[in-house]
């Protein structure tokens, strides 16, 4: 266990490549999955000249947010639970070239809870309606090596989100954390 400054992908991507030198080629993931932490320039050199096919998060930094801008009004293709799609190349700032980067949105409906906080630091909660003239969207954006399709992707992402949670129980609701007394007992 590590501190929680000490798990971002700087800290775990050493660790990552030795044991995979390690193990030898043969017992390899067919794809490396991570969240934002871990779609930076570092990993993904290291991944490409591995060629291990990576897929991960991207923040939704200016540049990205300007990307999705522009290809607001393309072809969007279906990416499954709602999701639609569209694969483009960028060089984002701080990359050594351009890469597949796959903008995805999903059109939300209803009722939403905007929460905020006030001037004194009291905590706000309002509801926002949306009706049929208005179109409100969510979205992410992954960066991949590989060439499979959107609906694909999508899946894989969402894939990694779930093997995540078998984890985030183990370590946290089931408890490895569980089996400690407390801070100050004595074995």
């Amino acid at each position: 266990m590590h501190d929680g400054n000490q798990t971002a992908a700087v800290h775990g991507a050493p660790g990552l490549w030795a044991l995979l030198d390690r193990l030898g080629r043969d017992c390899w993931p067919t794809l490396l999955r991570g969240d934002n932490g871990w779609g930076n320039e570092g990993v993904m050199r290291e991944a490409e000249q591995r060629a291990l096919p990576y897929l991960f998060r991207l923040r939704l930094t200016t540049n990205v947010q300007r990307a999705i801008t522009k290809a607001m009004d393309g072809a969007w293709e279906p990416a499954g639970h709602g999701w639609e799609g569209q694969s483009i190349h960028l060089r984002l700032e701080g990359w050594a070239r351009q890469r597949r980067v796959v903008l995805m949105r999903r059109k939300l409906d209803g009722t939403l809870a905007v929460s905020e906080q006030d001037a004194n630091g009291q905590r706000r909660l309002g509801f926002a309606t949306i009706d049929d003239r208005q179109k409100v969207w969510e979205f992410s954006a992954l960066v991949t090596s590989s060439d499979a399709e959107i609906l694909t992707l999508g899946q894989l992402y969402r894939d990694r989100g779930d093997c995540e949670n078998d984890f985030d129980e183990l370590k946290n609701q089931w408890g490895w954390e569980g089996f400690n007394r407390g801070r100050d007992a004595h074995y």
